[in-house]
Formats: C-alpha cells, sequence, structure tokens
C-alpha cells in the first residue's frame, strides 16, 4: 500500500469503504482457556473515564453466561438480528445490513438522549465539541465550554507527534518476524494479509475509543463463534442504551459531563523484529476460533495483544478542563479473515478493554 512507510508511521487516509471506516464502538471481552469453557463475549468497552476509580459502562458477563437480553427485548430492530446463510457474492453486503442496522438503531438512541447529536447523516451519533457546547446541551449537563479545535485552544503539538489516524511501529520486517514465529497456526496467512490484520486492529481500535460509539459495529462479523454469539452484548450499557455512553454519571465516565471529545488519535505497536517474544506488541491464537460463516473463513483467532492506543482530548482535571494526552493499554484485538469469491476482509470478533491512567502524561491547555 502506498501509505506504507518503513520509518515512521502509518497514515491512514480517508475515506474509506465501511469496512475500513475509523469508527466507534464495540469490544469484546475476551475469555481465553480450554476450547471447551473459553468463549469470546462483545460488550461495549469501558469509557475514556479519568476518575481515581475506573467504573465501566458495561457489565461483564461471567464466564461461560452468554448477556441478558430482555433489558432490549423491545427495540427495534430487535437485539438479534440472524445472519444468514453466506451465499457467494452476497457475504460483505449481508454483514453490512446486519451492522448497518445496529448502527442506526444506536444512533436513534443517542440523538433521543442528546438531542444535540444527530440522528441520522454523515455526523449522526457523533459528539463534537460543538454539541458539547450546544445550548440544549448545557442546559441538560452543565459545564465549561470545550475548544472547537486544538487551534482555537492555541495548542501546538510537540515535532514528531504522529498525525490523527496514524499507525506507528510496523514494518514489513516486523510484521514477516511476527508471522514466521506464528506460521504454524496459520499456514495459509501470507505477511501482507497479517499486515491488513494488524492495520484493521488498529482502526478499530480508534474507531472504538473516539467520538462515534455505534458505528464501529462496521468492523464486527456477526457470524462470529459459529454464529453461536448473538448481539445482546448490547445489554453491556447501562440501562441497555449505547447513550450511556455519553449520558451516565461521572462516576461511570459519561462523556458529556465530564466534557470529554478526542481532538485526535493514533495506535502504536512495539514489535520487536530481533526477538518477538520479548516484549511489546505480540501475536497469539486466540481460543475458540471463528468458524462461521462456513466455507468463508481463510484464518480465524488472530489474536494481537498489547498495541497502545494514544489520545488528544478535552476533559475534566482536578476540576479544571483540560486538553491533555492519554495513553491506553488495550489487551488484546481478535481477527478474522472473511473471503469472498477473490475478496478478502478482516472483521474483529473480540476485544479487550483499553485500560488508561486518570491522569494526562502531557497537558497542552487548562482552561483560565
Amino acid at each position: 500500500m502506498s501509505n506504507r512507510q518503513v520509518d515512521g508511521p502509518i497514515m491512514v487516509s480517508g475515506p474509506r469503504p465501511w469496512w475500513h471506516v475509523p469508527v466507534g464502538i464495540v469490544v469484546g471481552l475476551g475469555v481465553i482457556g480450554g476450547v471447551g469453557a473459553g468463549y469470546w463475549y462483545l460488550a461495549h468497552r469501558a469509557p475514556l473515564t479519568r476518575q481515581p476509580v475506573a467504573v465501566g459502562h458495561h457489565k461483564t458477563p461471567k464466564t461461560g453466561q452468554h448477556p441478558p437480553s430482555s433489558t432490549l427485548a423491545t427495540s427495534t430492530p430487535p437485539n438479534y438480528v440472524t445472519p444468514p446463510a453466506a451465499q457467494t457474492g452476497q457475504l460483505f453486503q449481508q454483514i453490512a445490513a446486519i451492522n448497518n442496522k445496529y448502527i442506526a438503531w444506536g444512533d436513534r438512541q443517542i440523538s433521543q438522549a442528546v438531542p444535540a447529536i444527530p440522528a441520522s447523516g454523515p455526523d449522526a451519533g457523533t459528539l463534537t465539541p460543538a454539541i458539547l457546547n450546544a445550548p440544549s446541551t448545557l442546559a441538560h449537563w452543565p459545564g465549561p465550554k470545550v475548544p472547537l479545535s486544538l487551534s482555537a485552544a492555541h495548542v501546538t503539538l510537540p515535532p514528531g507527534t504522529p498525525a490523527n489516524g496514524s499507525i506507528v511501529g510496523l514494518t514489513p520486517q516486523a510484521v514477516a518476524t511476527a508471522l514466521k514465529a506464528n506460521q504454524s497456526w496459520w499456514p495459509n496467512l501470507t505477511a501482507s494479509e497479517l499486515m491488513g490484520a494488524y492495520e484493521t486492529a488498529a482502526q478499530f481500535v480508534m474507531a472504538d475509543e473516539g467520538n462515534n460509539p455505534m458505528s464501529g459495529f462496521s468492523y464486527l462479523d456477526p457470524y462470529a463463534d459459529s454464529r453461536g454469539l448473538d448481539q445482546s452484548f448490547l445489554t453491556g450499557f447501562v440501562g441497555g442504551s449505547p447513550a450511556e455512553y455519553f449520558t451516565a454519571s461521572p462516576s461511570q465516565g459519561g462523556m458529556v459531563p465530564l466534557r470529554q471529545v478526542d481532538y485526535a488519535s493514533w495506535v502504536s505497536f512495539s514489535l520487536n523484529a530481533s526477538n518477538y517474544y520479548a516484549d511489546g506488541t505480540t501475536l497469539a491464537l486466540a481460543n475458540p476460533p471463528t468458524r462461521s460463516p462456513q466455507g468463508h473463513v481463510v484464518v480465524s483467532g488472530v489474536d494481537i495483544i498489547g498495541l497502545q492506543f494514544h489520545t488528544i482530548e478535552s476533559g475534566m482535571v482536578n476540576g479544571k478542563l483540560t486538553i491533555g494526552q492519554y495513553t491506553g493499554q488495550v489487551g488484546n484485538v481478535a481477527l478474522a479473515l472473511l473471503r469472498d469469491g477473490s475478496q478478502s476482509r478482516w472483521y474483529v470478533t473480540a476485544m479487550n478493554e483499553v485500560n488508561f491512567g486518570n491522569t494526562p502524561s502531557l497537558i497542552y491547555w487548562t482552561a483560565p
């Protein structure tokens, strides 16, 4: 790809097709164990809370149990859309149709809770500084106005700060070394295909940790876990609604009351090409592997462990509105490569939460 650089960040260009758009919500709780006990659950991630005690939006299901489905029983669409039998020439369109139902449903829920956020259109479900500053938002969630941009806050980022949407630390040599160390697990996987897995994992993390909590469904494989995993993870939101991502109390990390909005983000990998298992990002086999849709799974169980997410965002710190840089450690992102005819695409089947510190590593601006 033309955007790859041996040294420096990989620039993520846009706009992309729907399966590569950097967008933002869903993560999975990976329960890794024996084949009989291991399940992948998809659940909403903990928000970007900076509270002394991190409190997630979701209630984690216990091992071996699916999250309850009663909360959204009357929702439209229902909280589980059964994937149709996969047909050659239709698979990616079928996946998009399923995922888009949930995106549209969630966008409506969010708009009902935060009327300044549109329910449809290109900005549907997306929090922006202007929406945080809207009169209707401030009337319900009082707080200081946030700068509309970094430049509006007179913030100049330090030289060498990766550009928004960058992927740092991937080189062909390091990826080839990672594949060689794990080739026995995926003998048919090529180095260029594995590069795509790393890139997709990074794009998903930036999406999931961004300002739009629903459009990340575009990355999901609804056929995962042999169609045994339904969309009932939607009940993982407080109150069963994705709007809680924005409107939850400060102690639960609600982005609106905490005045949190991202201005820029990037992902970094630490691939040690000389000693792959020494430290940093590693590659492992997720358990159990994805087997559906039958006849379309090229490889599955590709588990990327230990990438880092970086964000520059606003938020309340010690009672003051600040703009700072935060770094979060990602537990893992599991992916499967699906093929339909001559086309192949990576889909996310699970992800662990991103763990952030309570304070920014750098503060660029503090409100007067």
